[in-house]
């Protein structure tokens, strides 16, 4: 994954995964299951093309709630992998 600070934001990447896919379904999921909420990137673009990356807002938390979220984020990413076969649940803490 990749990630760049861009005035405030967490932008990262991802690969080309169902698992990975920025969609919908997961944010609400992502908000529901694990307190922490996203902005697909596909929002940002126009042509409907598949965005695999999503949008983390960090400009108005503080440092301990940005820990929070990311180790929030990774829970569910974490899980994701899991559940798509690409980690083994084993191997999830």
């Amino acid at each position: 994954m990749a990630a760049v600070d861009v005035r405030g934001e967490f932008v990262g990447g991802a690969g080309d995964t169902e698992a990975d896919r920025a969609d919908a379904a997961l944010l609400h999921r992502s908000a529901r299951e694990y307190g922490v909420l996203w902005t697909p990137m596909t929002h940002f673009y126009d042509d409907g093309a598949t965005v695999n990356a999503l949008r983390l807002s960090v400009s108005a938390v503080t440092p301990d709630q940005i820990d929070l979220g990311l180790d929030r984020l990774a829970a569910l990413v974490t899980d994701e992998l899991a559940h798509a076969g690409f980690v083994s649940p084993d191997a999830v803490p």
